[in-house]
């Protein structure tokens, strides 16, 4: 998972060919970055799932 401040897509294809599951824009904004941190937590909660 890669959480950033770009949204290049040459970096987003860049860390996909590296292996990364997932790539995350990063907002300036604190109330979008506390969203995005809940997603990121329920993308791992669930991918730990049986």
């Amino acid at each position: 998972m890669v959480l950033t401040t770009s949204d290049e897509q040459q970096d987003k294809l860049s860390s996909f060919n590296f292996g990364v599951a997932g790539y995350i824009a990063k907002p300036v904004n604190y109330r979008q970055f506390v969203e995005v941190l809940r997603s990121i937590d329920a993308y791992w909660t669930i991918s730990e799932m049986p």
